[in-house]
Formats: structure tokens, sequence, C-alpha cells
């Protein structure tokens, strides 16, 4: 082992002697290489700034996102707050209730006449209806002809119930006879 010592001296004094030189050079450009390290450094944080995980694009749209639904927070709220007061009205208030009455359940008073707006026109016919959608429509017929322009009494409400039933009879039937036909 020691004959081999000056062998590897050799060696390493030759490797010293190549590697001199490239040790210089970059000695004298230390400044540029880390000018240029500090510079893809600063490239990349910035990439990862603008388009990572968290970054401004992200956050932006997170942002954007926020503030709708704030906006349909605050909305959502002001329609609570709304209800609130329609439920104390209607609590406290007899006028609220009445004028829920009348708007919702059509109630008038003894003498007063209730006007129900025409049917809109219907649009033309389709060739393949079923009995169910043409039942439907003879009980809305049948129904609207009985409500329309009528004063406040029994018969009015006896005929306007009857037209009721006699339409959810025939619905439930007809619902029932295309259920039991699809069926089998």
């Amino acid at each position: 082992m020691v004959e081999r010592v000056p062998e590897a001296e050799a060696l390493a004094g030759s490797w010293m002697l190549r590697a001199r030189p490239l040790a210089m050079r970059l000695y004298l450009l230390r400044r540029r290489i880390a000018t240029v390290t500090v510079a893809v450094l600063a490239g990349l944080l910035f990439v990862h700034v603008m388009f990572g995980a968290n970054g401004m694009i992200v956050y932006k749209q997170k942002r954007a996102e926020y503030e709708s639904l704030h906006r349909q927070l605050l909305a959502e709220q002001e329609e609570n707050e709304r209800y609130a007061r329609e439920i104390e009205a209607l609590k406290k208030d007899d006028k609220a209730i009445e004028k829920e009455a009348r708007e919702q359940l059509g109630y008038a008073k003894p003498g007063e006449y209730v006007y129900v707006a025409p049917a809109p026109p219907k649009p033309a016919p389709q060739a393949n209806r079923t009995a169910k959608n043409k039942n439907t429509e003879i009980c809305r017929s049948e129904f609207l002809t009985t409500t329309n322009v009528v004063p406040h009494s029994s018969e009015h409400t006896t005929s306007a119930a009857s037209a009721r039933m006699r339409c959810f009879a025939v619905t439930i039937f007809s619902s029932t006879a295309e259920f039991m036909l699809n069926r089998y």
C-alpha cells in the first residue's frame, strides 16, 4: 500500500491540474452564476405565486365566488326577513289575513263578486295525447266555466266543489288506468 501512495498523489495532482482552470473560471464568474440562480428562483417563485394551488388566479376565482355567495346570502336573509314580517302581520293584523284569504283562497264577502281571469288561449292540440291529458283539459275547462264570474253564494261553493271533486275523480281514474295499461 505504501508503494501506491506516489501513484495516488500523482493521480490527485493531475486531477487538480485539470480542475484548477475550471475552478478559477467558476470563481471569476461567481457573481454572474449567483445572479442567474437568483433570477431563475425568482421566476419560479413568480410562477408559483401566480399559477400555484393557492396562486393569484385561484385567489381571484375564490374571491369572486365568495362575493357571489355573499350577495346570495344577503338576498336570502332579506327574503327571510320579509317572510318573518308577513308571518307577524298574519298573526296580528286582520287586514293582512283578509288580504291573503282573498288572494290565495278566492274568498269574498257576501254580496261581492269574484272575477277570475279567463284561461289563456290554448296552443294547437297535439296529435298524440294521452287520456290523462285529455281528462285534465276537460276538468280544467269545466272548473273554469263553473268558477268564472258568479256572486259569492252557497250555490257557487257547491258547484265549484262538485266540479273539483269530479275533476279529481276523473284525474285519479285516468292516472290509474294509464298506469295499469303501461304496467301490463
